[in-house]
Parts: structure tokens; sequence; C-alpha cells
């Protein structure tokens, strides 16, 4: 399965110097539960996106338009791609999900290997995926009736929710970044608490 994504270059939070030091060492579980396949760093970002960040700050650009020419195709999963979210720290990173049990993390400015993680902890579908706020752990859902917490960073699943029903939806809490809320197939709603990475 392939998804389309048409890029909107607005200007993004600067990234921390921290960030850089992500895509080195991993020291993770199994090969087949984590796959590192690129940077999530943003040192790959195109000198043409930086050119048009640098305009668009000085107040050149008509925010909300849809670029003309600048877009990519990112290819992982193998089936239906169920959620997708953008990190709201890091803008360069997308999380997906899908049918294939697989949660994938994108670098889209990246040249060469836009998939930088596949994380396949999950044993059925995953439903839904959510970026914690300061844009280190990732937190997704599915029909394996459990909601997974990953450190990004490190590869490692860090906290997993068992739950009695298969999760739709997961949110996390708008102030509080260790509280999150799920949905799932009995109309039930549950608050996790969650030790986020830092």
């Amino acid at each position: 399965m392939k998804i389309i994504i048409v890029i909107d270059v607005t200007p993004f939070r600067p990234i921390s110097s921290t960030l850089s030091c992500l895509g080195f060492t991993f020291l993770g579980p199994e090969p087949t539960l984590y796959v590192s396949m690129g940077s999530i760093s943003e040192s790959d970002l195109p000198c043409e996106i930086w050119s048009s960040l640098r305009r668009q700050a000085k107040g050149h650009a008509q925010l909300g338009q849809i670029p003309q020419r600048l877009s990519k195709v990112l290819s992982c999963h193998t089936n239906a791609v169920n959620s997708i979210q953008w990190s709201p720290t890091y803008s360069h990173l997308l999380a997906s999900v899908g049918m294939d049990h697989a949660v994938c993390v994108w670098n889209v400015w990246c040249r060469s290997q836009q998939k930088a993680r596949v994380f396949k902890y999950h044993n059925a579908v995953v439903k839904d995926v959510r970026w914690s706020r300061q844009g280190l752990s990732l937190l997704s859902s599915g029909y394996d009736c459990s909601s997974r917490l990953v450190n990004v960073g490190k590869g490692i699943e860090t906290q997993f929710f068992k739950e009695d029903q298969s999760v739709g939806v997961i949110k996390f809490h708008l102030d509080k970044d260790s509280l999150f809320i799920s949905r799932g197939s009995k109309g039930l709603l549950r608050l996790g608490l969650c030790e986020l990475a830092k």
C-alpha cells in the first residue's frame, strides 16, 4: 500500500540537538519486531525545502495553500493504512499504522531512505497511532486488544496495555503528557497512565 503525501512546507519548530543522537546506536528487541531503516534526524532536509522555509519565515508565503511541486510517495505497508499522524515536535517525522500489523515511522525529508523505523509489536490490525507531545514516544492501538508505547529513538516497546476489547481510538491528554484515553469495540473508555521517553 502506498501513502501519497503532499507536503506543506510551512515553518516548523527547530529540532533539538538531542535528536541527532537518536539515529546511531539502538539496543532493542528482536529484529523481527523492530527494524531501523533510515535516519530520524532532520539533517537530510533537502536544500530546496530549507530555502522554502526561509522564504516563508520572512512572510513571503501564503499559508494554507497546497504546494504545486513538492510531493512524496511513501511505500511500506502491505495492506490498507488506517491512521497517520505528524509528530507535533519534529515536523519531518510521520507515523502510520495499518492492516499489516505494522507501525511505520517516516522521515519525509530524507533523500535516500524515508522509511526510518518499522515496529511489529502488534499481532493483529493496528487501528490508531499518536505521538507524545515531546515527540520521542509513539502510542498505537489495535485489534489485538492492546495499546503499546514505543520509544522511537531506541526502538523498544516501553509499555504494554492489555484490554478485553479491540482498541480503535487513542488520544493523549492535552495537558498531562502521561495520560491517555482509549476507546474500544465494546464501547468502553479506558484511562491509561504511561511513562514517556525523555
